[in-house]
């Protein structure tokens, strides 16, 4: 795993619009994204809506940044889900049918996440706090 890069580090331009951000190169929305999913503690999880509202970005700008995520699962882009709280997309994957929503599906079970009629059980959604909206300046 590539050395953590300081706040200033991370603010390197390279390559245009991407940045420095634990020695790869991501854009400045991904790493807003990446460190707010890494406040998500195991056992629970959020909606690409509020990762999304945290961020003052969109939804599918969070799923494209997940789709993206070059340190899974150090960043725990299996921790958001749908805001009907229904597993959808993982690894670049969002047929229900596929392994790799399993694969999702027991990652949360594996952290405790509980599930209700497939779908995450509301006690399990996470809320960000002004903490973790904090780290985004960080």
């Amino acid at each position: 795993m590539a050395p953590k890069r300081s706040a200033a580090a991370a603010k390197k331009v390279v390559n245009g619009s991407k940045v420095l951000w634990r020695g790869v190169p991501v854009t400045a929305h991904d790493i807003k994204v990446y460190k707010l999913i890494s406040r998500i503690p195991p056992g629970k999880v959020a909606t690409y809506g509020t990762v999304a509202k945290a961020i003052q970005s969109g939804p599918r700008g969070v799923g494209q940044a997940l789709r993206r995520n070059p340190f899974a699962p150090q960043v725990p882009c299996h921790r958001v889900v749908s805001a009907s709280r229904d597993l959808h997309g993982f690894r670049g994957s969002t047929d229900p049918a596929c392994s790799d929503l399993k694969d999702k599906r027991t990652l949360l079970s594996e952290e405790g996440v509980k599930f209700a009629d497939n779908k995450v059980a509301a006690d399990c959604m996470y809320a960000f706090t002004p903490e973790d909206i904090k780290v985004l300046a960080e």
